[in-house]
């Protein structure tokens, strides 16, 4: 059983790329434990989903056809990557193996075949508004994306969704920036001359961590509280303390949310890998 595992090694997404990697090779090995897939052995070919779009998918079609000396035919492929990446491989894969995309997105995906497990903004982000602004007051909102796919939609189902409740909480404004962006000072005026009381940030991996670091040093996470729905420990990490002051997320994947699952990952993980100050 060989798997394509499209994930990110470059680009702005690629600070996630390690943690894929490490989560991928845990559960290979513990399937493979117990005697793999239909008694099939699980092999596994990494293809980096943070590179452009078509050469993602001109990557992925080379495994498509019969097995060719070093080039294995996928059974099956598995991603987290953007959006953009996973409507061009719907395309490639045309419902022929299993695709299972594993990332937050913004729903709405129903193609033969392909098989979601990310959040999306109907469960996330709507609720997320609604307490920030009876607990916060935050009711003057900007919207700051990156410029594809998932950023846009998302944006769009929030404000149509407010729009259509009358709500006291609008979206003023929205700003798209191209991926790699890492200069914010346009951006961030905007912000400060708008009189917004909150900001959805909808940047991918390094671009939100460099947004977040440059919020915070303007100081405006002192009037301004910030939501995500991208958000983890490494970008956390990367923000740094002076970047994540009033910054709220609705991801349900955090290490330190004590479910039952996330207990039970958490120890297969630090038993496999270890704690990662000890690495």
């Amino acid at each position: 059983m060989h798997l394509g595992m499209v994930i990110p090694q470059s680009g702005p997404s690629g600070i996630f790329g390690p943690s894929c990697a490490a989560s991928a090779q845990l559960a290979v090995e513990e399937i493979n434990q117990r005697g793999g897939i239909l008694g099939r052995e699980v092999t596994v070919t990494t293809i980096d989903g943070g590179a452009p779009v078509e050469q993602v998918a001109a990557a992925v079609s080379t495994h498509l056809g019969p097995s060719c000396g070093s080039i294995p035919r996928f059974d099956a492929v598995i991603g987290w990557h953007t959006s953009a990446v996973r409507r061009r491989l719907v395309r490639v894969l045309r419902g022929e193996i299993p695709y299972v995309y594993t990332a937050v997105y913004e729903g709405g995906e129903g193609a033969r075949g392909t098989f979601m497990t990310g959040e999306v903004p109907d469960a996330a982000l709507l609720p997320a508004f609604e307490w920030l602004s009876q607990q916060l007051g935050a009711r003057r909102w900007v919207v700051v994306g990156s410029d594809y796919i998932w950023p846009r939609a998302t944006a769009a189902t929030v404000t149509a969704h407010l729009h259509a409740d009358s709500s006291p909480t609008q979206v003023q404004s929205q700003i798209f920036c191209p991926l790699g962006t890492s200069e914010f000072g346009d951006v961030l005026d905007h912000i400060e001359a708008s009189g917004a009381t909150a900001v959805l940030v909808l940047l991918l991996g390094e671009d939100a961590v460099q947004f977040n670091r440059a919020f915070g040093a303007r100081g405006l996470d002192g009037r301004c509280v910030r939501l995500s729905s991208l958000m983890d420990e490494n970008m956390l990490l990367g923000s740094g303390d002076g970047g994540t002051r009033n910054l709220y997320s609705v991801s349900g994947y955090f290490e330190s949310l004590a479910t039952p699952y996330s207990l039970d990952f958490e120890h297969r993980y630090v038993r496999r890998f270890g704690w990662p100050h000890r690495r």
